[in-house]
């Protein structure tokens, strides 16, 4: 369940975070959850380096935050093996050097809402710190 701000259930975010129930990608249902709530402005398959193909799922410009949906670890996809660890860890290494911050999440913390909070404390963060 998503709570709103002001301590009510924020009916919208708990629609989304049911989109991935419903054979959704992840990413979708965060980007639904972010637009939901009015969320700052952010960029979706951001291209982190001119010179290679990572793409970030998130980019949040004025906050510099990249966030990361890792799904693919719990399924044996390729977060989990080797080379994928070893290009994740080279991709994180691009975005400290942009500079930016890097959250990750995964499919159940989107689902649950706690993506979406940590999101929003990390965009309000760099604000305050502004």
């Amino acid at each position: 369940m998503v709570v709103a701000a002001q301590g009510g259930v924020d009916r919208d975010a708990c629609r989304a975070s049911q989109v991935i129930s419903r054979g959704s990608k992840p990413e979708d249902a965060l980007a639904w959850q972010l637009r939901a709530v009015k969320a700052p402005a952010f960029e979706r398959q951001f291209r982190i380096h001119p010179d290679r193909k990572f793409l970030a799922d998130f980019y949040f410009p004025l906050a510099q935050l990249v966030v990361e949906c890792d799904g693919g670890g719990f399924v044996g996809g390729r977060h989990g093996r080797g080379l994928g660890i070893e290009k994740d860890a080279e991709k994180s290494a691009y975005i400290a050097c942009m500079p930016a911050r890097l959250l990750r999440v995964t499919p159940t913390q989107i689902k649950d809402g706690r993506a979406l909070a940590w999101v929003l404390e990390a965009v309000q963060m760099k604000r305050s710190l502004a």
